[in-house]
């Protein structure tokens, strides 16, 4: 292999690198109750409470998948689990989540959709060396071009969610 030829290919798997996977931004924009990602919770008036003013009414977990496109045209979908936190602690008797955590894993959509934009990547550089050095077939260099941009721009990406936690019941003190 040429070394003018390996430059173009190394750039192409970078890229790829770059666009490959999914990303998304997960929120809890409007939960009713206190969410804690470690063992302590609040109460209302914003006091940590210990472990003795609530009682632990087991874990939960939720999964959930989320779909986007390249990269360049959705570059950062928002999944809101609101509804879903507010569901579970309802549905369990809480008023509350302790230990909450968030694994994303991959998908075997997004090797495919890696695969497909490495190619894609590899027929941006060829389409752009042929429309530079070939005077008769541009018009083939751009159809290569062309094609190879959709590809990087709409393959999807998938990624795949998991929203574990322990619900609780926080204990109201008795008036005195």
């Amino acid at each position: 292999m040429k070394p003018s030829s390996v430059i173009p290919a190394v750039c192409c798997l970078l890229l790829t690198g770059c666009y490959a996977g999914s990303q998304f931004t997960i929120e809890a924009s409007h939960v009713d109750q206190p969410v804690s990602m470690t063992s302590t919770i609040h109460n209302a008036d914003l006091q940590v409470l210990t472990p003795n003013e609530y009682d632990d009414l087991g874990t939960f977990a939720l999964s959930f998948s989320g779909w986007s496109v390249g990269p360049p045209i959705s570059p950062n979908p928002t999944i809101d689990i609101s509804d879903a936190l507010n569901s579970v602690v309802k549905q369990r008797g809480g008023n509350g989540i302790t230990n909450l955590t968030i694994r994303a894993d991959n998908s075997p959509v997004n090797f495919v959709s890696m695969f497909l934009r490495g190619i894609s990547w590899c027929g941006l550089v060829v389409g752009g060396l042929v429309m530079a050095t070939s005077s008769t077939q541009r018009l083939e260099g751009a159809e290569i071009t062309a094609i190879s941009a959709v590809g990087i721009l709409f393959l999807p990406a998938v990624g795949n969610f998991t929203v574990e936690g322990r619900v609780v019941k926080i204990k109201q003190k008795k008036a005195s």
